[in-house]
């Protein structure tokens, strides 16, 4: 359902996005976000990797294994710490459980730093304060990054929606950009009709053996072992 691979992936592939594409990928988080929010889910875990890309280029939202569903039920002990730090607002680097939703708008200015710079930085918090920190990324969108990763949540924007206003109104002040940049998506071979019997060799899935703690020379030697 998401054959084209995550936002991380292109950046890993291709670097920064141009602004247009980076946008355009916040502008329908915000929109899966905004549906979430509505009801009553914090997702805490938001970030290129869990951006997923289809065939036609929309981005889905995905990895809800640590979002908070309710003001009285987590998966998360108090005072616990989970998700990923580069991405998480300060408040959650203390207390996963008590954040709400301007948890998920810091992270998604994060997020829209690292797209634009093929970055992360756990300082977002003092960008104003830092010309270095936002030296590449376009002038209009400097602003909508030091907002929604205010230290203080109370200081972010409300929602991801005023968020995704202020992105859009800044993506205006650009000038069109240039043609030539890396697609989005690539074409596919079609769907197989079923599973394959085997794997094609050497490939991996590094973040399915890295959450397992799997050893690959012992994966390796497993499956000689059952061939």
């Amino acid at each position: 359902l998401a054959r084209c691979g995550s936002a991380r992936d292109w950046g890993k592939e291709h670097g920064a996005r141009p602004p247009a594409m980076a946008a355009d990928v916040i502008f329908q988080i915000c929109q899966a976000l905004a549906e979430a929010h509505a009801a009553g889910i914090v997702h805490r875990d938001v970030k290129p990797h869990n951006f997923q890309h289809d065939d036609k280029g929309r981005c889905k939202l995905t990895d809800f294994g640590i979002a908070r569903l309710t003001e009285t039920t987590s998966f998360t002990a108090t005072g616990s710490q989970i998700g990923t730090f580069s991405f998480m607002a300060p408040e959650q680097r203390s207390d996963t459980k008590s954040v709400d939703l301007r948890a998920d708008v810091y992270s998604v200015g994060a997020s829209l730093y690292t797209l634009l710079t093929a970055r992360t930085s756990a300082e977002l918090v003092v960008a104003d304060q830092d010309d270095e920190l936002l030296s590449a990324v376009p002038a209009p969108f400097r602003k909508v990054i030091i907002r929604a990763t205010r230290y203080k949540a109370d200081e972010r924007y409300a929602s991801v929606l005023d968020l995704q206003t202020d992105l859009m109104i800044a993506l205006s002040r650009l000038p069109p950009e240039q043609s030539g940049y890396p697609p989005l998506v690539r074409p596919r071979d079609p769907l197989p009709a079923g599973p394959p019997r085997t794997l094609p060799a050497g490939k991996r899935f590094e973040d399915l053996e890295k959450s397992l703690a799997l050893d690959p020379a012992q994966a390796a030697a497993a499956a000689a072992a059952q061939s």
